[in-house]
């Protein structure tokens, strides 16, 4: 072996597994880029009212755990959102999304602002939101709300 060669192994090779590890493929970071886009425009469908999006966005057997801890359908989700609350603001904060084939999961944090009838609910709530890839495009199949006390 060349003098210095295990020395240099041992502090490399780390390196380059943890890169192996890493690293994202073209086809993950579009993916990636996709979701980010539709969790962007999902949290800025509730300011708008827009029930288009969750239409599209959520699959047709899509599943809801509310911040209350109610189980919810995608008809339950959307009635929901063009009832009586009204959000006059959603940011998501932070999001990180991971892809496993044709199944991603995305974590975020999102600030809003709104009301129902009876009360503020404004506040940051985290979620946990999973797409499953159908016919080439990204659904939402699970989406879990927690709202987080200050």
């Amino acid at each position: 072996m060349i003098p210095g060669m295990k020395q240099f192994l041992i502090a490399v090779f780390p390196m380059l597994l943890l890169a192996r590890v890493t690293s994202v493929s073209a086809d993950e970071a579009k993916d990636i880029e996709q979701i980010t886009k539709i969790e962007r425009e999902w949290s800025e469908s509730f300011v708008k009212h827009d029930a288009s999006v969750p239409q599209r966005v959520e699959a047709e057997d899509f599943t809801m755990v509310d911040p209350d801890g109610k189980l919810l359908n995608k008809a339950e989700d959307i009635k929901n959102m063009t009832g009586d609350v009204v959000f006059t603001a959603s940011k998501v904060d932070d999001l990180k999304v991971r892809i496993f084939g044709d199944t991603a999961v995305a974590v975020g944090v999102s600030s809003v602002k709104g009301h129902d009838k009876q009360n503020d609910i404004s506040g940051q709530y985290r979620w946990t939101d999973t797409f499953v890839k159908q016919n080439g495009e990204w659904r939402a199949v699970a989406s879990q709300v927690t709202f987080v006390k200050k």
